[in-house]
């Protein structure tokens, strides 16, 4: 082979090297891959004090599938439509957000949040727009 097939190897190697690299780092954006779902975050109060471990469930009138968050100790959330995808689904969804879970023990940890945010008639709204969203929700104890 002479020297300049070499070179030419060379640099269709490192092109192909280089192309790779960009359409990995392409995909790694953190952009939802569906353009149905759009991010959602906020904090959830109760009188006034942030709720930390709250599940809190939008539930798309267009989807069976649920976007979820667990709160943190500053009442911050942000939901997930499947574990790698951060999100809901754009449009309108019904809200619950409860504290009390069941344990493998058949123990649970007491409900904190009244009734009227976690039943099927519950009064929690929320319209998912696209772009990043920020819904808070601020509970009363009653």
């Amino acid at each position: 082979m002479s020297r300049n097939s070499n070179t030419i190897v060379r640099s269709r190697l490192s092109l192909t090297a280089i192309l790779g690299l960009l359409i990995t780092l392409s995909s790694c954006s953190s952009e939802p891959v569906d353009p149905t779902i759009a991010k959602v975050s906020g904090v959830v109060t109760l009188g006034g004090r942030p709720i930390e471990n709250a599940t809190v469930i939008f539930q798309s009138d267009n989807s069976n599938r649920p976007s979820v968050a667990t709160t943190d100790a500053s009442g911050a959330y942000t939901l997930y439509y499947s574990a790698s995808i951060p999100g809901a689904k754009i449009g309108d969804h019904k809200v619950t957000i409860r504290t009390s879970t069941d344990k493998e023990d058949g123990a649970s940890t007491p409900e904190l949040v009244p009734k009227k945010y976690f039943t099927k008639e519950g009064q929690l709204t929320a319209k998912v727009e696209p772009g990043n969203n920020i819904l808070n929700f601020a509970l009363d104890n009653q």
